[in-house]
């Protein structure tokens, strides 16, 4: 009895050990992207763009200020876990569902570049907007007010 639950628990270890170092069965990072959720709504009546982030983020500031057909926003990482600090510095764009009905070609997290990471959306000509910061620091609303 003794030795079968040796050889028991012997070729449990080796099963175990296998498995961790099987490159499909270790865990993944848990975030490998900045960008969580873009998508665009119609909010009483203007159009919205709704960014939501998989890291926490504190917004700085913005440019231009009012309107451009490139708007610029300045984050700062709140709190990004050790195993995932790669992503901080990565690329990554996306062209929501309904972008066109605003003429939004797209939006890029850019975490590669000096005084970044910026949130940057690239519109196929000038709209007056609003930026919105949210209070959980994951989550941006940009109403487009008009284009111009």
């Amino acid at each position: 009895m003794r030795n079968s639950l040796k050889t028991l628990a012997t070729a449990t270890t080796i099963f175990l050990t296998a498995g961790l170092a099987h490159p499909d069965l270790r865990a993944q990072p848990v975030r490998d992207r900045i960008l969580d959720e873009v998508y665009v709504t119609l909010d009483n009546g203007r159009p919205t763009i709704h960014v939501s982030l998989t890291f926490p983020f504190r917004y700085l500031s913005h440019f231009p200020q009012d309107s451009g057909d490139e708007l610029r926003i300045r984050l700062k990482p709140v709190r990004v876990p050790s195993s995932d600090k790669d992503a901080v510095f990565s690329r990554e764009g996306v062209r929501p569902d309904r972008a066109d009905t605003i003429g939004l070609m797209e939006v890029l997290y850019e975490g590669d570049i000096d005084g970044g990471p910026y949130l940057t959306l690239f519109f196929s000509g000038p709209v007056t907007y609003k930026v919105v910061p949210g209070t959980d620091y994951r989550h941006l609303t940009v109403v487009v007010e008009s284009p111009q």
